[in-house]
């Protein structure tokens, strides 16, 4: 997907109510419309995301001839599921 992440610090746990997950640091120009940068991956296809080494092995699981399904979590804690499909 081209999504670049990092890990969650401290102070991002905090702001964002979470103890996982990733934080979206640059979005490809394809995706900018959805407003992803700045929040926080939860989950891929339903699976937890603990770090950037667990969302790399589910990013590159991801078929193109596949939906799939992202949770993510903003500052105010709203959760939203987008599915690319």
């Amino acid at each position: 997907m081209g999504l670049r992440v990092k890990n969650l610090s401290e102070k991002d746990k905090e702001i964002y109510n979470v103890k996982t997950g990733v934080k979206i640091t640059g979005v490809p120009e394809t995706y900018r419309g959805y407003g992803l940068n700045g929040k926080v991956i939860l989950e891929i296809d339903n699976e937890k995301v603990d770090d950037i080494y667990e969302a790399k092995n589910l990013f590159s699981a991801i078929s193109r001839y596949d939906k799939t399904v992202i949770t993510l979590i903003d500052k105010n804690g709203e959760k939203e599921r987008i599915v690319f499909q």
